[in-house]
This record gives C-alpha cells, structure tokens and sequence, in this order.
C-alpha cells in the first residue's frame, strides 16, 4: 500500500486531458465530489466496482482519507 492512490488518480487524469487542471482535494474519499462539482464528471448508481465501466473513477469513503482507483479491464 503506497497511500498515494489519490496522488496517482490525478496524475493520470491530468496525463490523459480529462481534467483541465489538478484537482485539489487532499483526500480520496473527496475526490467524487471534487470531480463532478468542478470537472463536469456524474456519479453513477452502481455500487458493484467490478460492474463500473472501464474508465470510471472509483472511491471509497471511510473513517480515513478513503481510496481511488481508476476501473480497468
């Protein structure tokens, strides 16, 4: 575990042009807000990470910073 997934989640986003500046939140548990409020991102009704389409940002929430991880094949 690095505890850098959010780190890692807006260095791809900004290497892929799909956020036109870095996002700012300090935690991962923040980073779905962030992204639909301030990037245009929506937030899809699946709770199921492995049924997520490939592409989506993924986060979790939790007593903690939380995790983000981008869904993959």
């Amino acid at each position: 575990m690095t505890w850098h997934c959010w780190k890692y989640v807006k260095d791809a986003l900004l290497a892929a042009d799909l956020v036109s500046s870095r996002p700012k939140s300090a935690w991962a548990k923040d980073a779905g807000d962030e992204l639909c409020r301030k990037y245009g991102f929506k937030k899809l009704g699946i709770s199921n990470p492995y049924k997520a389409p490939v592409g989506a940002v993924i986060v979790y929430g939790g007593p903690d910073a939380g995790h983000v991880e981008i869904r993959t094949k």
